[in-house]
């Protein structure tokens, strides 16, 4: 009989159920499903999200894309994932609410949101827990939210959780999720490192003293080249546009910038 493992991380006591093709797994999803969950999913996408105050477009900055910060190479891995190859692991939340403001919990899945975003893929479906019945559609079924989850295209695993909703306010929820080891992300970093030689990119045609810290504007040792074209300002933060380059798509332009990996 298979042994299922509890823990704590963060804000949430998790329990940790195992892939649905190993035995008795589905089962007690199930079961939990049926006898525990205080509430069901629901399914909106993340303009909706927006629209309602739920989240923002730029969901959670970092200071600088081309930050040494692994969050940094899994969105940039997944920004170029989905580029590719679409969204084929819908984000998980719950709909929170703190300091008498309600905002959505993304687990598994905030670095997806993010590369959605930069993306401008606002029209993306979340499946959301919600508890507080903040939102008005109709909660899924069982084989409905399984289906946002399909096994072709990667193992499905579970896990039930106990997070906090509120100050003292609890919610039993079921976290689903495509298998995704870490390899990617630190191959990506490992990727990026490489393009820019372990060094700042150099920039040219344009100098900021809020820049200094990110770039060169002297010097050949650098992988990568930004060029701002005549008139434009550049900031913090349009380095996010160097997520557009990787091993294969090695220059980038828009009206603003021209990306080159030399």
């Amino acid at each position: 009989m298979k042994k299922f493992e509890y823990g704590h991380n963060g804000n949430k006591i998790y329990k940790t159920l195992g892939f649905k093709d190993q035995e008795g797994v589905l089962e007690e999803v199930k079961h939990l499903w049926d006898e525990k969950t205080h509430c069901k999913p629901k399914v909106i996408t993340i303009q909706e999200a927006i629209d309602n105050g739920w989240m923002t477009k730029s969901h959670w900055k970092n200071q600088c894309i081309i930050s040494e910060d692994i969050l940094t190479y899994k969105v940039w891995y997944l920004y170029t994932d989905i580029r590719r190859n679409g969204v084929w692991s819908p984000p998980n939340g719950v709909l929170r609410e703190q300091d008498t403001r309600n905002w959505i919990h993304f687990h598994p899945g905030p670095n997806r949101v993010k590369a959605l975003c930069m993306l401008g893929l606002y029209d993306t479906n979340l499946v959301i827990w919600d508890p507080m019945n903040r939102i008005d559609k109709p909660e899924l079924s069982f084989d409905e939210w399984l289906s946002y989850f399909p096994e072709e295209k990667a193992r499905v695993w579970f896990s039930r959780c106990e997070k906090f909703i509120g100050d003292q306010d609890t919610v039993f929820m079921l976290e689903a999720h495509l298998e995704q080891t870490m390899d990617p992300f630190r191959n990506m970093e490992e990727i990026v490192k490489e393009l820019f030689r372990n060094t700042k990119p150099k920039m040219i045609n344009y100098r900021s003293p809020e820049l200094d810290a990110f770039v060169h504007y002297d010097g050949d040792d650098h992988g990568v080249e930004i060029f701002v074209k005549e008139g434009q300002v550049f900031t913090l933060d349009d380095f996010d546009l160097c997520i557009n380059i990787n091993d294969v798509d090695r220059r980038y332009e828009d009206e603003k910038v021209i990306i080159t990996v030399r």
